[in-house]
């Protein structure tokens, strides 16, 4: 029970903007100043005490001078780290705490640079093979340490694991991915943290463009009452968790032409009785199968799964063989793929609706 109890919070949580990373990177900016500024100072007077030394009394130039080229010299070194352009060097060795950073890093041509991610990182398929330091909500501190990184990437969680990270001295960037603008931020912020801005840019301008396309083929249609669950007990319709408000699931179904079922829940992710789906009775259910799984692929067989289903012919969604056995995990990452979620979900929700050949790709 203790890890079904886990596994359930792990799958919960790992669905899933850098919150203060700005004020970090400038106190480090300000610091790094500091120590140029008076170094610069130092080296100044260095530099006119040797030209006191070594010179001809007749030779000497202005003690003056010198010291206010040295410090015009620290100062524009001051300026340049203030503004940004003197930048570190990219990190060569990034840990991953979370299967959406860990695509993310693959897309933006980085996965050479990963030196470990989580148990649950199996895409795209080179991630299965790197050093796996734990889950998201047990990572393995001490396999961190050992793989010497000079990055670590965490999405936001209730346990404190950045706080931790830091208190061991390493580097620990924190991001938030509940929604689809969340997302395209903590992209954009890798893209800077690692030296690949441009590319996490192009990168972020092409999901937008997708996205807006599933928007625009979608909103022909009337809305589709959608229900989306994320895991229950195995092999039955108890302990089921769906999707409520404020997560990128929930935008993401709206954007494909769906009304969450369980807009009015009160969290994010809620547990769902069999008796609320009968009085809600959706047009649509998206069934992701049971929690004894880690890739986000169903422990049942399809037709095990639609059986259940089968037993309560008066929902809506059974009558119409809307019922659809999700398995892929393509629609629980909360990184570059979400395009791809999205053209999913139309399909799933509204089949009527073909996109044009060729739609969708990535330039």
């Amino acid at each position: 029970m203790r890890r079904l109890g886990l596994l359930r919070q792990e799958r919960r949580l790992h669905f899933g903007a850098t919150r203060g990373a700005g004020a970090r990177d400038r106190s480090l900016k300000f610091t790094v100043a500091q120590r140029v500024l008076r170094f610069g100072l130092f080296s100044a007077y260095q530099h006119r005490a040797a030209n006191v030394r070594e010179r001809p009394s007749g030779l000497r130039s202005s003690p003056t001078v010198s010291i206010h080229k040295s410090c015009a010299t620290a100062l524009v070194l001051v300026l340049l780290l203030s503004c940004g352009l003197l930048a570190a060097a990219p990190p060569n060795r990034i840990v991953s705490l979370a299967p959406s950073i860990t695509e993310v890093l693959y897309a933006l041509g980085l996965g050479p640079r990963v030196a470990g991610d989580t148990t649950f990182c199996t895409y795209p398929a080179e991630a299965r093979a790197k050093p796996k330091v734990g889950t998201f909500l047990q990572p393995d501190y001490e396999r961190i340490l050992s793989l010497r990184p000079d990055l670590v990437l965490v999405i936001k969680n209730p346990i404190g694991v950045t706080q931790k990270l830091r208190s061991l001295g390493l580097r620990a960037e924190e991001f938030d991915q509940d929604k689809v603008g969340d997302i395209l931020a903590s992209l954009e912020r890798i893209g800077v943290l690692t030296g690949k801005q441009a590319e996490a840019t192009r990168l972020a301008a092409s999901l937008r463009a997708q996205l807006d396309e599933v928007r625009r083929a979608a909103a022909v249609r009337p809305r589709r009452s959608t229900l989306f669950l994320v895991g229950r007990s195995t092999g039955t319709l108890q302990g089921m968790v769906g999707t409520g408000p404020g997560t990128f699931i929930d935008e993401l179904m709206q954007l494909a032409g769906g009304s969450n079922a369980l807009a009015s829940a009160p969290m994010q992710y809620p547990n769902v009785s069999l008796e609320q789906i009968l009085t809600r009775d959706p047009e649509v259910i998206l069934d992701m199968g049971d929690f004894a799984h880690a890739e986000g692929r169903p422990g049942q067989p399809e037709a095990q799964i639609l059986a259940l289903w089968a037993a309560y012919p008066r929902l809506r969604a059974v009558r119409d063989h809307r019922v659809k056995v999700i398995s892929s995990d393509v629609l629980v990452r909360p990184g570059p793929r979400m395009a791809e979620a999205a053209r999913v979900l139309l399909a799933l929700i509204h089949p009527e609706i073909q996109l044009k050949a060729g739609a969708g790709k990535r330039p």
